[in-house]
């Protein structure tokens, strides 16, 4: 419709790609597509979204929570949705195995979802149950059933946020500033560490067993619950001999409103404008169009066709799935990772198990407040 010709790059590294076209002031990318993790150490040589004319970032096709959540000082300089399907598969959730859940005669998970019951303690509650020595060896290894089973260098984060908690939130001005709930973020902790340490098969804990042994513990129908982002369904669990459900993260209490999703930033993806792309409104244009279309073809067939009726097989996980898109938030705190604040404190929990949050926090606050200084520096930098 557009007259347009494709060329994509894929090789090596796209953010070093990025860094090195508009350094160099080269114009051969129109657009770059980065994983969060990657996106805010390179944002500074991306456009400002808001300054386009022909990028409608109020529309329904781009996810109004990331234009909300993803500016600083007014600059937004990446956004996601509907323009690309791996929008969808970074999206955090936790899935089941039924017949484990059948045995041990554990109460129907979904009906604790819609009635509000779902919660950090009451997941602890069905994990202790379901942990069980099986091979005789008198040791947990991954041979035996558990609670659960996870990857290390994801969760903390996602946990944090769908207990209605931000690492980082921003103020009247657009500015962030450290949010973290001491109190609250320490009650968490103790409940989640409390069983964490006996009922979690974990790849960054227990690698050494096998090599991303965690991924085959669930496939295999040895734990009842895997925390999992989106992409693992049709990438593990296609030729699986038991039924599965899907499940939000678990709310802080049961006082809390409303069930809170995050993206990893490690399989999720953003758009992002370098500067030194050749006719940016052009790129804006077709952007746009890119996510209309995705919104009315692609969403359709990915989320419904695929996802819905393919990958997962009962009407309760449908609905569990639009519990979880539908309320998707991205914490600066784990984007954009100030100070390297997120990555130490989710590796000193998964390594420890018991992690005093307030000395933690009083170590890494001048480093968080320092980033934010000098990310915000650069904002206005751009503006002048």
């Amino acid at each position: 419709r557009l007259n347009l010709k494709y060329a994509l790059t894929t090789d090596g590294s796209r953010a070093n790609l990025l860094y090195k076209a508009v350094t160099a002031g080269d114009p051969p990318y129109d657009a770059a597509v980065l994983r969060f993790s990657n996106a805010y150490s390179k944002s500074q040589y991306c456009l400002d979204l808001l300054s386009l004319e022909n990028l409608s970032v109020n529309a329904s096709w781009w996810d109004q929570n990331s234009v909300r959540d993803l500016s600083i000082a007014g600059v937004l300089r990446m956004i996601t949705g509907d323009i690309f399907y791996r929008h969808y598969d970074g999206v955090q959730v936790l899935l089941f195995n039924k017949n484990i859940a059948k045995d041990y005669d554990i109460e129907n998970l979904y009906d604790c979802v819609t009635e509000g019951r779902w919660t950090v303690e009451k997941m602890g509650e069905v994990c202790r149950l379901t942990t069980r020595e099986l091979d005789g060896n008198g040791k947990m290894d991954r041979y035996d059933q558990w609670g659960y089973a996870s990857q290390n260098n994801d969760y903390l984060p996602a946990l944090i946020n769908a207990c209605g908690m931000r690492l980082i939130q921003k103020d009247e001005n657009d500015i962030p500033y450290c949010s973290i709930d001491i109190e609250k973020t320490s009650n968490m902790l103790e409940q989640y560490s409390s069983y964490y340490k006996d009922c979690t098969f974990d790849i960054g804990r227990d690698a050494h067993y096998e090599n991303l042994c965690a991924f085959w513990i669930f496939p295999e129908g040895r734990s009842l619950l895997y925390w999992a982002a989106v992409h693992y369904i049709p990438w593990k669990l296609r030729d699986i001999d038991f039924d599965f459900g899907i499940l939000p993260i678990p709310k802080y209490d049961e006082s809390q409103a409303e069930y809170i999703s995050a993206l990893t930033p490690y399989h999720s993806y953003c758009y992002m404008i370098p500067k030194s792309a050749g006719d940016p409104e052009d790129s804006a244009y077709i952007m746009d169009a890119l996510g209309f279309y995705g919104e009315n073809i692609v969403k359709d067939v990915y989320y419904d066709s695929c996802l819905k009726r393919k990958y997962s097989n009962d009407e309760e996980s449908f609905a569990m799935l639009d519990i979880i898109f539908n309320n998707i938030v991205y914490d600066l705190g784990a984007y954009a990772d100030f100070g390297n604040f997120c990555n130490y404190f989710s590796d000193i929990f998964t390594n420890k198990s018991e992690v005093d949050i307030a000395s933690v926090y009083a170590k890494f606050k001048t480093k968080i407040e320092t980033g934010i200084d000098k990310y915000i520096s650069h904002a206005i930098d751009d503006l002048k």
